[in-house]
């Protein structure tokens, strides 16, 4: 046993020691890189930043207008379903066409993707609107354990049931545009449903008192569908282009993309229920503990749609289009600079979680009470920032090296683990002892991600 341990330890020391002596080296070419891209990630960064704050106006002031109520109860619960399907678009989905479209297209062989592609997601799309309208009365409200509010769980899911299509099409259109490695135009895309969701949720006050109850709902579908309109006609664009390359070859796209797309599936369906399940045992914990995990998500999550999360996707499309062998060393210096920055940004949520929840939501029927309950929901949630933004990377590079399966594995697990723990430490401690059991199982994820990493450098990965 002792020979085993010190030769697990020396095998360690090996892969970490040229590691350390290239770190400046690696520093360097990172820097370099950015510099290259200065532009580039200029425009995703003020897009990005730009929309997620207009977005976040949104939430401001849905909260001093509506609170903590049966209406953002009702509204929060069943927007998940809508949210599910942008999820998948514009995370799982996206994780495996963008590697595969740019690999088709390379050999003039991306029009007929593209087709079958938008066929499949309509038709996915078009049985989710059918079955949140049939079960708008006894299945939404059942799934979202939000029973309480009949009438207004029924109401929504009728309402949000219109804005599935256009989402489905906006979020195609976003994984078409870094495919095409058009990342600006892709962040364009997604830049419109927020701002047109804020500017129809503004316009609802000139109507009917009465009718009030309904501006969030409706106005979450308006910019769904101005979102979708612009989404497909970036789509026919690309299409059009696309069918006039003369393509050649078999139609079989082959099991890498088949694959790779179930892998991104499995995950993004387990992630979507883990967020669920969090929802779920928010509203079983207490009245109002669904509104406070929004508002304090929304906080901790800002940086991370507005930056994390175009910044990977930019990451994402630059290693898909590297040359054989290249992405993992693209992987590493992106790793050197994002590590340190992410955490930077962690911290800061944890450190100005009170003022901040002070500043943006304090105001109207949003109560100190609330602030307080926020705040401590923002502990943990400042920690599962940093682990999400990391592991979202790392799926980055295992779906561009065509390992997404590993990814999927370790998170299932790690998501396994923190739903486990979400019943018994939301009874203890609450809407923070619910967010702490997300840390814990997806932080071993990342841990176990990063070490698969790491032993298996001298493979030949691309």
């Amino acid at each position: 046993m002792r020979r085993i341990v010190i030769a697990t330890i020396e095998q360690l020391r090996a892969l970490v020691e040229p590691a350390v002596r290239k770190t400046p080296n690696i520093l360097n070419r990172a820097f370099q890189l950015i510099r290259r891209n200065a532009g580039l990630l200029g425009v995703v960064f003020f897009l990005g930043v730009g929309t997620k704050t207009v977005g976040f106006a949104r939430e401001v002031y849905i909260s001093s207008r509506f609170g903590v109520s049966p209406i953002t109860d009702s509204f929060f619960a069943v927007q998940q379903i809508p949210t599910m399907l942008s999820n998948y678009i514009f995370g799982a989905f996206t994780l495996a066409f963008v590697p595969q479209y740019a690999s088709l297209k390379a050999n003039g062989r991306a029009a007929q993707f593209l087709r079958d592609t938008t066929i499949m997601t309509l038709a996915c799309s078009v049985i989710l609107t059918v079955t949140m309208v049939a079960g708008a009365q006894s299945l939404i409200p059942w799934i979202t354990g939000l029973t309480t509010y009949p009438r207004l769980t029924a109401g929504f899911s009728m309402v949000l049931a219109i804005s599935i299509i256009p989402l489905s099409v906006n979020g195609l259109a976003f994984a078409l545009m870094h495919a095409e490695g058009q990342s600006s135009r892709a962040m364009m895309v997604a830049a419109v449903p927020p701002v047109a969701m804020f500017c129809s949720l503004l316009l609802w006050l000139l109507a009917p008192r009465e009718y009030f109850s309904y501006a969030l709902p409706w106005s979450f579908v308006a910019g769904s569908v101005l979102g979708g309109a612009w989404g497909a006609q970036m789509i026919m664009r690309v299409a059009r282009d696309a069918g006039k390359v003369s393509e050649s070859g078999p139609r079989d796209y082959g099991w890498r993309f088949v694959k790779q797309l179930f892998a991104s599936s499995v995950e993004n369906a387990a992630f979507n229920a883990n967020q669920f399940l969090t929802v779920h045992f928010a509203a079983v914990s207490g009245g109002g503990a669904v509104a406070l995990n929004v508002y304090s998500q929304r906080i901790a999550m800002l940086a991370s749609s507005g930056v994390v999360t175009p910044l990977n996707q930019v990451a994402h499309s630059r290693m898909a289009w590297a040359k054989a062998g290249r992405a993992r060393k693209v992987f590493i210096k992106l790793l050197a600079v994002m590590v340190p920055s992410y955490g930077a940004i962690a911290l800061g949520i944890f450190l100005l979680r009170g003022p901040a929840i002070r500043l943006i939501y304090q105001r109207g029927a949003f109560t100190a009470h609330n602030t307080h309950d926020a705040a401590q929901a923002l502990v943990p949630y400042s920690i599962y920032f940093f682990i999400m933004a990391l592991n979202t990377l790392f799926a980055r590079y295992f779906f561009v090296a065509g390992r997404g399966q590993i990814y999927t594995g370790i998170l299932l697990v790690g998501y396994l683990l923190g739903n486990a723990l979400k019943p018994f430490w939301g009874a203890h401690y609450g809407l923070p002892g619910i967010i702490a059991a997300c840390v814990v199982g997806e932080g071993l994820a990342l841990f176990a991600l990063a070490m698969t990493f790491v032993l298996t450098r001298e493979r030949a990965i691309s």
